[in-house]
């Protein structure tokens, strides 16, 4: 791992984050429950294209945990970040109050996935595909906004995602292993020593008023952290998509074959035999393949959907089916749950995005998009879903 050159000076004191998203409330997971209507998505406005952003069509987009601020990746010509200032009430998105970083990976390597930190506020991390396999750390608060660390991979990443402290990354690489990168802070404030002139003796003096310093985070990798992926008889399984449970407690992983495997995460951390790793409960959660795989942070549902184009929905708890939405019509590759678990949007070949409602177990809308949906990141300000297309 390199750790490129930024001043830890250079960076102000971290904003608070906002307890209301950190612990949500479990009285307020349904609209039922707060006294309020489902919204009706059939009702909100056609999507707006936001021109001038990437001159490709868009790859990834990712939130900030306070909603302030979406990060987009372009497979075209830019080859980089943007991020974007959305304002306090998260719904106002303009090229001019945007920062263009330059991709840090190989310029014939688009980046493959973008995702912000989902406790620490500022900090996000990127992935190189095919020729790069690299991982860039970056802090919003930099200007200019650059990595603050790095990490090369032996092989590209294909899939990342953050435990919900935020302090450990998990990565899939193309040749089907899984391995964890941890966080860690570097640098810390000394000890003042002065001098007690009554005494020949050196002596450690209370510290002065605190100052904010800013520590610089760090991300290592461990290698007895690092595993491959389950095997379906004598083949290895291919992994489309991973995640962690919204409580941390379990890892999942969606495959080709159409199975979800879920390993505890305490066992995964364990020096434990790898028989011992095993996964800890596996379903048959799709008929083809299995493209994506949903995680609802409240901790009630999960979703997973593939290219039989249906979409399912599970009890997180046991993992009982709940409901099987066949209303799509070509292969879904995205899903997303709205903050508050009570919807559900699942895009993928089709120009259209499903928006369903978790409580209702029912279709909400169906929104034209004018592509092929790359990605879906519902934002934590509003209920509203950000989605990137190619154009037909």
């Amino acid at each position: 791992m390199n750790n490129l050159s930024a001043s830890p000076a250079q960076i102000p004191p971290p904003a608070p984050i906002p307890l209301s998203v950190v612990q949500p409330s479990p009285l307020s997971h349904t609209y039922q429950s707060r006294g309020l209507k489902t919204p009706d998505p059939s009702s909100w406005p056609k999507p707006k294209p936001i021109l001038g952003g990437h001159r490709e069509p868009v790859q990834c987009v990712s939130w900030s945990l306070d909603g302030r601020k979406l990060v987009s990746s372009s497979t075209g010509g830019d080859r980089g970040l943007r991020i974007w200032d959305a304002g306090s009430s998260g719904s106002t998105l303009d090229p001019r109050h945007s920062d263009l970083i330059p991709s840090p990976h190989a310029s014939t390597a688009p980046i493959s996935k973008v995702q912000w930190n989902p406790y620490h506020l500022t900090e996000l991390v990127s992935s190189g595909s095919t020729g790069d396999g690299k991982l860039c750390f970056f802090d919003a608060r930099l200007k200019p906004i650059k990595p603050l660390s790095t990490i090369s991979l032996p092989t590209p990443a294909f899939q990342i995602d953050h435990h919900p402290s935020g302090d450990v990354l998990a990565v899939s690489d193309i040749k089907e292993h899984v391995s964890f990168f941890e966080r860690r802070m570097m640098g810390s404030q000394k000890p003042v020593a002065t001098l007690n002139p009554n005494s020949s003796s050196v002596e450690v003096a209370p510290p002065p008023p605190p100052q904010p310093v800013v520590q610089r985070p760090s991300w290592e990798s461990s290698t007895d952290r690092t595993f491959p992926a389950p095997s379906a008889g004598a083949a290895i399984e291919i992994i489309f998509d991973i995640g962690f449970s919204s409580s941390g407690q379990d890892f999942l992983l969606c495959s080709r074959g159409g199975k979800v495997y879920v390993r505890s995460w305490a066992s995964l951390l364990s020096s434990e035999s790898e028989s011992a790793k095993a996964p800890t409960y596996e379903w048959k959660a799709q008929t083809g393949s299995c493209d994506s795989i949903g995680i609802e942070k409240t901790g009630r549902y999960l979703a997973t959907a593939g290219v039989d184009a249906i979409v399912n929905l599970w009890d997180a708890d046991d993992y009982v089916g709940l409901k099987s939405f066949g209303d799509v019509q070509g292969e879904v590759r995205q899903l997303s749950f709205s903050q508050d678990g009570e919807m559900l949007a699942a895009g993928g070949e089709e120009s259209v995005v499903y928006i369903f409602g978790t409580t209702e177990r029912s279709l909400l809308a169906k929104i034209p998009t004018g592509g092929v949906t790359n990605a879906l990141a519902w934002s934590p300000k509003h209920d509203g879903c950000d989605i990137s297309f190619d154009h037909v």
